[in-house]
């Protein structure tokens, strides 16, 4: 059960980001949290910070020139800093955005829990 609800929740996590946009793939670290409730703070974080991780790495497989210049360009506007920066800085946001949600995720279950 544990690695399925990893693999559910990122599936989750990257179809609600493609389809619905990225605010709403919190939603597959809510999820994992849920299922997950013991360590669910770092489950979250986990699946959120993967699922941006592959769609970043998506964007370099498809359009890798376009996504490069995006990239430097980002990091060029925010201060003259490397590129590397804006990939890291997104997969950080994910890793804290996740972890939010996958503590909410398990706080839920464990209140549900507690109440039976």
């Amino acid at each position: 059960m544990k690695y399925a609800s990893w693999i559910l929740s990122l599936l989750v996590s990257i179809a609600l980001h493609v389809f619905m946009g990225w605010s709403w793939s919190i939603a597959g670290a809510v999820l994992v949290g849920a299922l997950q409730p013991r360590l669910g703070w770092l489950a979250g974080g986990t699946v959120l910070t993967l699922s941006w991780g592959l769609l970043i790495g998506s964007n370099f497989f498809v359009a890798p020139k376009e996504t490069f210049n995006m990239i430097n360009t980002v990091a060029q506007l925010i201060g003259d800093l490397p590129g590397f920066v804006t990939v890291a800085a997104t997969l950080m946001i994910a890793f804290v955005l996740g972890s939010a949600s996958g503590w909410l995720g398990a706080a839920i279950t464990q209140k549900r829990s507690s109440k039976k």
